[in-house]
Parts: structure tokens; sequence; C-alpha cells
């Protein structure tokens, strides 16, 4: 790895430990725990943003109120993390309609870190890979940084040696709820995997 790349892991990491701090802080003042990650209580408002949908319509905290609202961050050329995590909300998707659980109840929402390469037809072609209803967006970096924040969310654009990129990034799944205030953090069990069953209980209980 070069000099520059182990900056930027290194970055990258610490960004990750004041996060964990974040998180205990919050735990300790603010949070409780579910079977799959914590509870915010009370929860958290999100400040105004506007981003783009897959479909090249914006995107504000208007689209999150009346329903409840998952929403992960990852970019399409992701080559492990992000069509893991997909996959597994497309499965969960499929868990709450047997449950008549059905989008108008509850919406997934895919927003990309990479607006450089992933535009709106990109993100649109990846997330219909997967299932019809995840829809996708991004932003402008400011206003993509600022809602990233807002919910937690760490990222990084890593140079490679060839001329290539990749980006580092929190790999979540937040809930928002129908008043569009984030709710609910999600947490991986083991590595990359979600424990759907637990998630759908959880999600059933707080709806």
């Amino acid at each position: 790895m070069s000099n520059k790349g182990t900056i930027l892991a290194l970055a990258i990491s610490v960004a990750a430990i004041l996060c964990s701090v974040g998180l205990v802080f919050h735990l300790q003042s603010s949070m409780q725990p579910l079977d799959t990650g914590f509870h915010y209580q009370p929860p958290r408002n999100l400040r105004t943003f506007e981003l783009e949908s897959s479909h090249g319509i914006p995107v504000s905290n208007e689209d999150f109120a009346g329903h409840w609202t998952l929403v992960f961050f990852g970019y399409t050329f992701c080559p492990d993390v992000c069509p893991i995590t997909t996959a597994q909300l497309a499965r969960l998707l499929q868990d709450l309609d047997k449950e008549g659980i059905t989008k108008k109840d509850i919406e997934v929402w895919f927003v990309s870190v990479d607006p450089e390469r992933d535009s709106p037809d990109v993100i649109k072609s990846y997330t219909q890979h997967f299932h019809p209803e995840i829809k996708g967006m991004t932003g402008e970096p400011a206003q993509l940084q600022s809602f990233a924040n807002q919910l937690g969310v760490v990222y990084l654009r890593n140079e490679q040696e060839d001329g290539d990129y990749s980006v580092d990034h929190t790999s979540s799944i937040a809930l928002v709820n129908p008043r569009g205030q984030y709710e609910v953090l999600f947490r991986p069990e083991d590595k990359h995997q979600y424990p759907l069953d637990k998630m759908l209980a959880d999600i059933k209980r707080l709806l």
C-alpha cells in the first residue's frame, strides 16, 4: 500500500474509532438496545437535505414522511459489502410483504457515496437488479456528506496506485420513522450479515 493509501486507511480507522466513542456516549445517554442494533430515544431530527433519485428527481425530507424508511449507504462498484447488504434488504422486503407490511408502510433507499461514477441510471440498474422496490439516490458531495453525517455514516475515497479508487464506508442500516426522524441503527451481526429474522421482529414491534 502507498503512503497515501496508508494515511487514508488510518484516517478512516480514526473516524471509525470516533464514531464508536460517539456510539457509546449515545448508548449511555439516549439509546436503548434492540436485538439487532440501537433505538434512539427520543428519535433524532434530520436537518433539511436535497439529493437526487435514480429517476433524476429531487429527494428531500418530505420523501421520508408518512412511512418508515430503511437507508443504506454504499456504491455500485463496491465488491462485497454493498451487494451482500442490498441482497439482504431485498430478502427483508420479501419477508415484510409476507407479513402484510408493504411499500405503503416501509421503503428502502440505497444512497450512493460515489456520485462521480454512480449516475442515476447506474444506480437504478443496480437497485432494480436486487428488488424492484429498492430506491436509489445520490447527490452533490456537500449535501451527501451532510446527510450521511446525520445518520452516523462515515465514508472516504481511497485512491489506488493504478489510478482507480474505492470508497470505504460504514455498513450500518438506518431506520427513519414516519415523522422523518432517525430512530433505529441496525448493525450486522457477523461481518456483513444481518440477522433478518430479528430485524423483521424489531421492525414489526416498531410499526
